[in-house]
């Protein structure tokens, strides 16, 4: 009585694991996770379960723990000295979300999932470290899922357009190359490009908006580019 059981899930996954299994071959990424696994039992000696997921996902639980934080930041640090693989020395480097069972219960799969999502944004924070789950990063997911749909259909529906910035001749003095910059116009506001770019390259949609910016460039300064052979367009 009086006591509370802390529930805590570290969920990780490691970083660019794909490049081993295809430089040094699946033999050698089997050996890594072996690796891998030998570290996590020894960061994490009280824990209730130590389990692979699957591929190059990895999950600990721990109950009564006092301090979650520090067993994550332990896994980091442990994971990511250097091992000699088939006569090759890599460094493995992780992701890693935590996700704990506090005051607000919430069952075992919610928990998982939260551990999910914070090792996600532990990736895209720039990976090799760990990140608390916290309710923004859900509300980040869903905008980002949200924006990723409407990315999907945004060369379709028109929503693709073009600024174009001019690159002057000193020596001419006057304007010979126009550069075509990608915008997205969308639901009456313009999405900046910082944030719609990444995503694009992200999701491989970068090809279709390139290939888009180009037509529309090449339409657009059509008049102007027969001109003059000299004059060219630039597309970032």
């Amino acid at each position: 009585p009086g006591t509370r059981v802390w529930q805590h899930r570290h969920v990780l996954d490691l970083d660019d694991f794909k490049e081993v299994n295809d430089i040094l071959g699946h033999q050698a990424g089997d050996d890594m996770l072996v690796e891998v696994a030998r570290r996590l039992r020894g960061c994490a000696p009280t824990a209730d379960v130590v389990a692979r997921l699957g591929g190059d996902e990895f999950v600990v639980l721990l109950t009564a723990c006092p301090d979650a934080d520090a067993i994550a930041e332990c896994i980091v640090r442990c994971l990511h000295v250097p091992v000699t693989i088939q006569g090759t020395v890599l460094r493995p480097s992780l992701s890693l979300g935590l996700a704990s069972l506090g005051r607000d219960s919430v069952g075992a799969s919610e928990l998982l999932r939260q551990a999910d999502i914070s090792m996600y944004a532990a990736k895209a924070a720039g990976k090799n470290r760990f990140l608390r789950f916290h309710p923004d990063m859900m509300t980040a997911l869903v905008q980002r899922t949200h924006m990723e749909a409407g990315l999907q259909l945004a060369v379709a529906r028109g929503e693709i357009t073009v600024d174009f910035q001019p690159i002057v001749s000193h020596r001419m003095g006057q304007v010979v190359t126009f550069e075509a910059l990608a915008r997205w116009d969308r639901d009456g506001g313009r999405v900046p490009p910082s944030v719609f770019i990444p995503l694009a390259e992200r999701t491989g949609l970068i090809n279709e908006i390139g290939a888009e910016v180009m037509a529309l460039g090449m339409v657009q300064l059509a008049p102007w580019l027969s001109e003059d052979p000299s004059r060219s367009l630039a597309v970032n």
